[in-house]
């Protein structure tokens, strides 16, 4: 499986367990134009009046240490910019919560790690 089929299958994966936990499912892959060379945002979600804005990691093992732990500072960062494009342009801006999350996918296992950076 290449790389880009187990990040689209942990995706899916990851969409299917945000709605069975009441999650409302905004939008996935979201950026700020399509020739947008800071990334992207794999989910945006809503649940409980906070918008969570997530990055999805696979992988096959922790070998080479968790998904978490491979969103550095210039990811976080690309992140942050987006999302406050996503509340800007959607006048959400000071008007909710936030929560900046990442979802580990392992093996078909899943951890959410809510408001991390």
């Amino acid at each position: 499986m290449n790389t880009r089929t187990k990040g689209n299958t942990g995706e899916d994966l990851a969409t299917d367990f945000l709605i069975k936990n009441g999650f409302t499912i905004l939008a996935r892959n979201y950026c700020i134009s399509k020739n947008f060379q800071g990334g992207e945002i794999d989910i945006v979600a809503l649940k409980n009046d906070v918008i969570h804005f997530i990055e999805v990691k696979s992988r096959n093992t922790d070998t080479y240490g968790s998904g978490a732990e491979s969103v550095g500072f210039t990811k976080q960062k690309n992140i942050r910019k987006i999302a406050t494009h996503f509340l800007t342009s959607n006048k959400l801006y000071d008007e909710v919560y936030t929560s900046l999350d990442i979802i580990e996918v392992t093996n078909g296992e899943i951890d959410h790690i809510e408001n991390c950076f």
